[in-house]
């Protein structure tokens, strides 16, 4: 459940955390919708200045780093084109605290199999640290774990 910060919280205030929420879904829903368009340079965009993205051995701050990150993975963990690959983010929690977030999110990364049938490949789920910057709001810090790693 939504904590609206109590009785005394106006109605004008509880309309703002809920439009923030509401901006910090969509900066989640967007970071896969660009991973999976291959948008490489939107995706980096979503970060702070110096947001920071981590996981397993890969950790890169700043849009330049995050970006060439990101097309390192191209090839080794991810397909070249666009949609060759689905990464779905779901079920994202966020704890909003003025212009700083928390928030959890879980992670489905599907490949083509067999006859280009979609298969799960692996799931995890990130931690977030969110910043409102420049009146948007970006990852300041997005960390990446593998909670079921693919099959053998």
């Amino acid at each position: 459940m939504l904590e609206m910060g109590g009785a005394d919280e106006s109605v004008a205030a509880k309309v703002a955390r809920l439009l923030d929420t509401e901006e910090i879904r969509r900066l989640v829903v967007d970071y896969a919708r660009h991973m999976n368009e291959k948008d490489f340079s939107a995706y980096a965009r979503l970060f702070a200045e110096e947001g920071e993205w981590v996981g397993g051995p890969y950790r890169a701050v700043g849009h330049a780093a995050i970006e060439e990150m990101v097309r390192g993975m191209v090839g080794p963990f991810m397909a070249p084109e666009p949609f060759g690959d689905i990464h779905i983010d779901a079920n994202a929690v966020i704890d909003l605290e003025g212009d700083r977030a928390t928030g959890r999110a879980g992670w489905i990364f599907v490949v083509r199999g067999e006859g280009g049938a979609p298969v799960i490949d692996k799931i995890g789920h990130y931690d977030d640290e969110y910043i409102r910057e420049d009146g948007s709001w970006r990852f300041k810090r997005r960390e990446s774990f593998i909670d079921l790693p693919p099959s053998p």
